[in-house]
């Protein structure tokens, strides 16, 4: 339900009232602007500052329409499916995107309102290092865990798994198609990637 929060699938039609209602609350939610204010520490949140109304059961109402929440994504491809298709390290294809972006979760999403908000990070702050760099830290959820297909948990998600993730990307052997969004915003990459450093 949270990776599909942008999908509205209805049965019955919605009246031209339900629509205008909906879209009046989709524009005052728009407005709604999140904090970023440092914290003691300089952590600015990521907290969504656009979420969606509250669930009963599977079910949430926007403009006096019902919406039933489906924990289910279904999609025809009309092609074969290679491993590597659905390898978001690896595959750059648009048509997949669709796919693996409603599998796994980055540090940060778009919310319904396309502001970036929190997914696996909680917040995030910017310092300087010694030669003036731009140095990005994100702090993590706490409690999240690598999950398989049916939703069993595997092990803990650390900051070492992102960082484990980069260097896949940046191995010249496992040939990303995304190893310059990689190279373009972190300092020594494009470096590692031509294995100049290790």
């Amino acid at each position: 339900a949270d990776k599909l929060k942008n999908v509205v699938v209805t049965n019955s039609a919605i009246t031209k009232a339900q629509r205008e209602a909906v879209t009046a609350a989709y524009e005052a939610g728009k407005s709604a602007t999140p904090d970023t204010t440092p914290d003691a520490d300089g952590w600015i949140s990521l907290a969504n500052a656009g979420e969606n109304p509250a669930l009963v059961g599977n079910k949430y109402t926007v403009g006096g329409q019902e919406f039933e929440i489906k924990n289910e994504f279904k999609m025809a491809y009309s092609s074969e499916i290679a491993n590597d298709c659905l390898n978001y390290l690896k595959n750059t294809w648009t048509y997949n995107s669709a796919h693996y972006t409603n599998m796994v979760d980055g540090l940060v999403e778009n919310n319904k309102y396309g502001a970036i908000v929190g997914a696996l990070a909680e917040s995030y702050k910017i310092t300087r290092d010694a030669e003036g760099n731009q140095v990005w830290s994100f702090k993590l959820r706490d409690g999240l865990k690598w999950v398989d297909n049916a939703g069993n948990e595997k092990g803990d998600l650390t900051a070492k798994d992102f960082v484990n993730s980069a260097k896949y990307v940046l191995d010249a052997v496992n040939a990303s198609g995304t190893a310059n969004l990689v190279t373009g915003f972190v300092k020594g990459a494009e470096a590692y990637y031509k294995g100049e450093t290790t």
